[in-house]
């Protein structure tokens, strides 16, 4: 969970720019292996200093920002662990590089 400061700039990023955020998201490949994110944790409210009505009001409601990736026992002992895995990392990096961008500067 980032400090309170890095989580506010993160929100800042997802409320300004959301259609990149839910591009991301929304990708085929990136939701095939990672439906959905880590809920845990959520308020109940949009947090202050944001617009209750944001369209992105649910993702500013989170207090991280995680992906899920549920691997199997069979995927570690394929022969090709670490292919299959950098392939799953790289879907990952769009979604890191946003959260990143706003401390780039």
């Amino acid at each position: 969970m980032p400090e309170s400061s890095v989580l506010k700039e993160v929100r800042k990023e997802v409320s300004l720019y959301g259609d990149e955020f839910l591009k991301i998201l929304n990708h085929k490949d990136f939701k095939k292996h990672f439906p959905e994110l880590d809920l845990d944790d959520k308020l109940k409210k949009v947090p202050q200093g944001f617009e209750k009505d944001d369209p992105m009001a649910e993702y500013l409601k989170l207090k991280n920002f995680i992906v899920l990736y549920h691997l199997k026992d069979e995927e570690v002992l394929d022969k090709n662990a670490v292919k299959n895995m950098t392939k799953v990392f790289k879907l990952m990096k769009p979604f890191n590089d946003f959260l990143n961008a706003p401390f780039l500067d």
